[in-house]
């Protein structure tokens, strides 16, 4: 399944660089998916980078986007401020994260299951967390053998 774009804001940081979210919705076949600026101003984006040289798994950088949003009322058809709960869905691949700073992408990831988390006060915030799939299958367990070279198959796996 292709993703298309649901949501962006463009953000101006103080040396002029345009860092773009956008966060685009899995769709089914020709589906027309209309995108919408966010509304509301993004409260914090933080990206995370953990992994270096001084590790056996230098190689395996981990990196998350920690997105913070004011919830409001969806006061205007065209902006997305509120009902953040769309992004709290058991599909690890639902919703791609792309980061870009002038037109370049510079990170992208999905907005995984369990990184919803939503202040409950009026007109809180919700945090939501994206990480990049590759990075993070070292958090998993693999129970597998492999051959005498250590290699196994996807099926196997």
């Amino acid at each position: 399944m292709a993703h298309a774009l649901r949501y962006y804001k463009d953000l101006e940081q103080p040396d002029g660089t345009i860092i773009r979210l956008e966060i685009h919705c899995k769709k089914d076949g020709d589906a027309i998916l209309v995108s919408k600026e966010i509304g509301r101003v993004v409260q914090a984006l933080h990206l995370d980078i953990q992994g270096g040289a001084d590790t056996i798994d230098a190689p395996i950088v981990k990196t998350s986007l920690t997105m913070t949003f004011v919830d409001a009322p969806d006061l205007d058809a065209n902006k997305k401020c509120g009902n953040w709960e769309e992004f709290y869905t058991p599909d690890s691949t639902m919703w791609k994260v792309i980061l870009k700073a002038n037109g370049n992408t510079i990170w992208g990831g999905y907005i995984t299951p369990d990184s919803y988390c939503e202040d409950l006060r009026y007109r809180g915030s919700v945090t939501i967390i994206a990480r990049d799939n590759v990075g993070h299958m070292q958090d998993f367990p693999f129970d597998a053998e492999g051959d005498e070279n250590g290699m196994i198959s996807l099926r196997e796996l």
